[in-house]
């Protein structure tokens, strides 16, 4: 079965919340009732991401433009890249969810962005070169 333009996405959508069932609205759009299904708002949880202000992503491709064809090998060999991921060790870790539809991920209404470090949780942070990785350091959440 084809996938579903955005003109037919919305008349679905308009079918199904004036009540018309959704086996009905895929005879009618000749589609799959999952199709249908997957059209609706179902509880997901919300994409997380740094908080970065606009200035922050400006600097940030200015460097990647200004780096991007210029640098050789050798001088990529010399950056280190770094990364710090977070691990919940408590049972409830504040996780929430936000009702969207497929698709719908990176919706601004959809992401929560968060900067800040809570109970319950552990941090760990590490580097990779082209040619060697830093050890993994632990880092005690405040």
């Amino acid at each position: 079965m084809q996938c579903l333009s955005a003109d037919e996405r919305r008349r679905a959508i308009g079918l199904i919340e004036a009540g018309v069932p959704m086996a009905n609205v895929a005879k009618l759009l000749n589609c799959s009732r999952e199709t249908i299904y997957n059209l609706q708002s179902r509880a997901r949880r919300p994409v997380q991401r740094t908080d970065l202000r606009l200035h922050h992503r400006q600097t940030r491709l200015l460097w990647a433009n200004n780096h991007r064809v210029s640098w050789t090998g050798q001088q990529w060999s010399q950056v280190l890249l770094t990364d710090e991921s977070r691990f919940v060790i408590s049972r409830y870790g504040g996780r929430m969810c936000v009702y969207r539809c497929r698709n719908e991920r990176f919706e601004d209404q959809c992401v929560h962005e968060s900067s800040n470090r809570g109970y319950g949780q552990t941090v760990v942070w590490g580097g990779i070169t082209t040619d060697h990785r830093t050890a993994l350091v632990h880092i005690p959440a405040d």
